[in-house]
């Protein structure tokens, strides 16, 4: 018969042999996991020094592309844009300072923003009324939202393209001052609330020869789906041979530029340029205002898909 003590005895030994043999073995263990963990950190810790190097080498580099950009562009555009009227279109929504910092650029070109045409957020065209009150205005039976967007930037962009061209071998036109139909549409649409109008000084609404620059795009949500929008008004003007730019600022998430470059119709007519708000992508929107302004249709700047070089080529003088 087993003693029971003897018993007891021997099960506390063999807990005893487990537990020293698990010590033993978590103490060997544990100096190569602190060994392999120790290895790690230093390769982590001199992986990040390389990125903080490199990190610090990008910012010196962009410091000094932007430092050249600055002090070259004034002599790129240097009296681009002498005598040249521009018409600036818009939509409510835009990064704040677009249409400021654009303008200052066109005047130390030479030239100047006879107006700024804004379309606002109600052509969201959110409720039946203003659906109804838009195609009231347009002589339109459609109901469709997109539908009527579109047909606004149709008709809106084919009486600017027929105010630049001027009444002389505009088909139709007749008597009739193709500067005056597009006022009365402007003048209507801004008492519906569907734009905003600013007119220099002195200066005509649209001025016969005047080049289009279509300023859109901002890193928040557009206020109403522009794609058909801004691609019929673009496409409409300048069916007209009337020269149109259409520049999207950095950031932005609208993708109007894109928009262009996707359509055969309209990438063949509109000039575009992204990144329009950096120092590279202004120079890029005065000097596309000066081409255009030769004649030259349809060239894509910036560093997005479609993009065909960064800036235009220089436009010889004389």
């Amino acid at each position: 018969m087993i003693d029971f003590r003897y018993h007891l005895v021997s099960i506390v030994a063999v807990f005893l042999a487990l537990g020293i043999g698990v010590l033993m073995g978590s103490a060997v263990l544990g100096e190569n996991i602190v060994a392999n963990l120790e290895s790690q950190l230093k390769t982590i810790r001199a992986t990040n020094e390389d990125h903080r190097q490199t990190i610090l080498d990008l910012e010196q580099q962009i410091s000094f592309d932007d430092e050249f950009a600055n002090e070259v562009q004034p002599i790129l555009i240097e009296g681009a844009l002498t005598g040249r009227e521009i018409v600036i279109l818009s939509i409510e929504g835009t990064s704040g300072g677009s249409v400021d910092d654009i303008t200052a650029l066109i005047e130390e070109a030479g030239g100047e923003v006879a107006s700024v045409i804004t379309t606002r957020d109600r052509v969201s065209l959110e409720d039946e009324t203003t659906i109804d009150q838009l195609a009231l205005l347009l002589g339109s039976s459609s109901s469709d939202a997109d539908e009527m967007r579109a047909e606004l930037g149709t008709e809106l962009g084919d009486r600017i393209g027929k105010a630049v061209r001027g009444a002389v071998g505009v088909e139709g036109s007749g008597n009739v001052d193709p500067g005056d139909v597009l006022q009365e549409l402007v003048t209507q649409l801004e008492d519906g609330g569907y734009i905003d109008v600013a007119v220099a000084d002195g200066a005509e609404l649209v001025p016969e020869d005047a080049a289009v620059l279509v300023l859109a795009g901002s890193d928040a949500d557009p206020p109403f789906r522009i794609n058909e929008y801004v691609r019929t008004l673009s496409t409409s003007i300048a069916a007209h041979d009337v020269a149109v730019v259409l520049a999207e600022p950095a950031r932005s998430i609208w993708a109007a530029v894109q928009m262009i470059r996707s359509d055969e119709e309209a990438r063949a007519l509109v000039t575009t340029v992204d990144q329009a708000t950096v120092t590279a992508g202004e120079t890029a929107a005065i000097l596309s205002l000066e081409e255009s302004t030769q004649g030259v249709r349809g060239r894509h700047y910036g560093v997005g898909s479609g993009a065909e070089s960064i800036l235009p080529e220089p436009v010889p003088s004389g």
